[in-house]
């Protein structure tokens, strides 16, 4: 077909046909290691690299940069599309990158040094290092923290204040959390791949609860199960990415100070994520290559639909699909499409509102709001993570009845509640024209 607009629909369709059907047949009520998690990587791959080869027919003019820095001028080999597609630092949960990157790869282009192995030992060995520790704080703390508490009759009868502050925990701890809400627009990798259940819990992850974080199972027996669970989508993609730069993949030139960049392939901004205190913030700094492959083919795709938000909401669609079939993966995105915007109006009340901003610039107030701040995301991002974690409906509605769906009434409550906060705090145009 081509480099044709059939041959890229064509291609989609087919991709992800066989991925949800691969779902549909052999999904359980539980987190399942099979072969689906890395055919969801697969998948993406081959999709990006029909889109950009489409690119590459096009008059250059009519590429945006982004598109010209990606698209495909000549005919991958079949060889090429075979080490492109099971490339051994990234085929089970990857990063996402392209063909393009992975042509420099093979030309010897991504080294600092030309001509010679890239300098890549160290930075390597310190991702290493720093996926280690992920992988023995979770392999220590999973046996007694765990999503399946909530399942259990004590979470059920405890106090209805005390339960909604615990909520979050078990998905905090496990994998899928940080992944999903993956923050801001996309969410998380694949459900198989790249959420266990742990953040994104994901916004945190909510976990992105679970960003990514922790499996969903029955009440009884948790702690056990805990110990054989996948690990942690944090510990496993920080090794990962150490193989990627070792390679030389990781290489992204050189920084303002001269000095080798390797994040190339880094799929998670450990400092921003650990102590961001906004949604967005650690949307953008987890799973960072699959949100990129989100918003490169398929968000700004959408351009033609002339709405930002309708764009959003498909590609959250799109992520839940991709990562699974439960409904928890729907849930999930749902209330993460949601808390963003929420976070943005509020966000823009703060900045528009002479009082508001005034207020927010105090520098002996800063460690309060961050608090503030602090306490929203962790407790909302665990209650958002727990139906990515649970998977099933009947799981996930428990718990959220529980709590008395606290998480959707406080973020539905303030998308009609700040519209008329603007009215009154943010002076109209002419009226802030006079005030200056």
């Amino acid at each position: 077909m081509g480099r044709t607009v059939t041959a890229v629909l064509t291609t989609f369709c087919i991709q992800m046909a066989y991925l949800l059907a691969g779902y549909y047949y052999t999904a359980t009520g539980t987190y399942d290691i099979k072969w689906t998690m890395p055919h969801c990587v697969l998948t993406l791959k081959m999709i990006g690299l029909a889109i950009d080869y489409f690119d590459g027919g096009k008059d250059q003019n009519s590429l945006t940069p982004e598109q010209r820095k990606y698209a495909i001028r000549g005919v991958p080999s079949l060889l090429e599309v075979a080490g492109f597609a099971y490339f051994y630092g990234a085929f089970l949960v990857g990063p996402q990158f392209s063909m393009n990157h992975y042509r420099k790869l093979v030309q010897g282009q991504l080294t600092d040094e030309p001509g010679k192995v890239p300098n890549s030992t160290i930075p390597a060995l310190k991702r290493l290092s720093l996926g280690l520790v992920y992988l023995v704080v979770y392999t220590l703390l999973s046996p007694y923290i765990t999503h399946d508490y909530l399942l259990t009759d004590d979470y059920e009868v405890s106090a209805g204040r005390g339960r909604t502050a615990r909520a979050p925990a078990g998905p905090l701890l496990d994998p899928p959390v940080s992944a999903s809400l993956s923050r801001g627009m996309t969410g998380a990798g694949s459900a198989p791949s790249e959420a266990p259940c742990s953040f994104r819990s994901s916004l945190a992850g909510l976990s992105p609860a679970g960003y990514r974080w922790g499996a969903g199972g029955s009440p009884s027996g948790g702690a056990a199960r805990a110990v054989q669970r996948e690990p942690p989508a944090n510990p496993r993609r920080r090794p990962q990415e150490g193989v990627c730069i070792l390679t030389g993949l990781g290489f992204n030139g050189f920084g303002e100070d001269g000095r080798a960049e390797w994040d190339a392939c880094a799929n998670m901004k450990v400092w921003m994520f650990e102590t961001n205190p906004r949604f967005t913030g650690t949307i953008a700094s987890f799973n960072i290559n699959t949100n990129a492959w989100v918003a490169r083919y398929f968000f700004k795709r959408l351009k033609f639909l002339g709405s930002k938000e309708l764009s959003q909401a498909l590609s959250l669609l799109f992520l839940a699909l991709w990562h699974g079939l439960h409904s928890g993966y729907l849930m999930c995105f749902q209330m993460e499409f949601l808390i963003v915007v929420v976070e943005k109006q509020a966000a823009n009340l703060i900045r528009d509102s002479p009082a508001l901003s005034g207020l927010a610039s105090v520098p002996a107030l800063q460690p309060l709001f961050y608090l503030i701040q602090q306490t929203i995301h962790w407790l909302f991002l665990g209650y958002s993570m727990t139906a990515f974690c649970l998977f099933t409906w009947d799981k996930w509605l428990k718990v959220y009845r529980s709590v008395y769906f606290i998480g959707h009434v406080f973020f539905l409550s303030l998308l009609f509640i700040l519209p008329y906060m603007r009215r009154a705090l943010v002076p109209r145009k002419e009226k802030l024209k006079r005030m200056e």
